[in-house]
């Protein structure tokens, strides 16, 4: 019977190999005890097994995709651009690091900038699917390079915020319908949307998207809440 040993046991491994002087453990294989030690929620020993593969190969974006998600999961967000930013001189359409990039900008209030970067991820290789990329807990992908993409609602819902943000309500809208029809971040599309329309004087299309916010317990401002109570009645 074919064994199964821990992300835990192959770093001790990994390290005791280094340590020796080891220079039989490929790229490959150390990218798969990073990938099992990250799934373990081990980030910080993830990312010294990713630095001793891109010491054999600099030419993987996933090292440096894995790399800068780990640091994400350690709230190091500096570091995690860094690792996208490194992953895009490898491939410049990568949409993980274009959409995490993006995502940085928007937080830091760099708009246009956000919108740039979310283009280019739009414009890479990406999955039909919903990739839940910023909780592990729901991930259902077990390959790396699998769940290291983002989905195109994904991306979109976020570009809806952007836009949102710079007052483009119409690209907006558009972002958020596309990312409610694959049941993104519902509760948060659903607001963005009832808001645009409440903008807009529908107050029609306003309530029915406003309470397929609350009916999934996304938080209402007061003000909002008093502006359709009619409908909330």
């Amino acid at each position: 019977m074919k064994k199964v040993f821990s992300g835990t046991i192959v770093f001790l491994v990994i390290v005791f190999s280094f340590t020796c002087r080891n220079k039989e453990l490929s790229s490959g294989q150390l990218m798969d005890a990073a990938w099992s030690l990250f799934k373990e929620g081990n980030f910080k020993k993830a990312i010294y097994v990713v630095n001793e593969s891109i010491l054999i190969d600099s030419s993987n974006e996933y090292a440096y995709l894995l790399k800068g998600i780990s640091w994400k999961m350690l709230n190091d967000k500096r570091a995690a651009i860094d690792a996208y930013r490194k992953a895009l001189k490898v491939n410049p359409k990568s949409p993980l690091a274009n959409f995490s990039i993006g995502i940085d900008f928007w937080v830091n209030g760099s708009l246009d900038s956000s919108l740039v970067y979310y283009e280019n991820a739009l414009n890479g290789k990406l999955k039909p699917s919903i990739n839940m990329y910023f909780d592990l807990t729901k991930n259902k992908f077990t390959r790396m390079e699998d769940w290291l993409v983002p989905s195109t609602y994904e991306i979109r819902h976020f570009r809806g915020l952007a836009s949102y943000d710079m007052g483009l309500d119409a690209n907006a809208l558009i972002d958020f319908e596309y990312s409610l029809d694959g049941k993104y971040d519902i509760g948060e599309s659903c607001y963005y949307l009832g808001k645009i329309y409440l903008e807009r004087g529908r107050m029609d299309k306003a309530c029915y998207y406003f309470t397929q916010a609350i009916s999934v317990k996304h938080d209402i401002p007061y003000e909002i809440k008093t502006k359709i109570k009619n409908c909330l009645e």
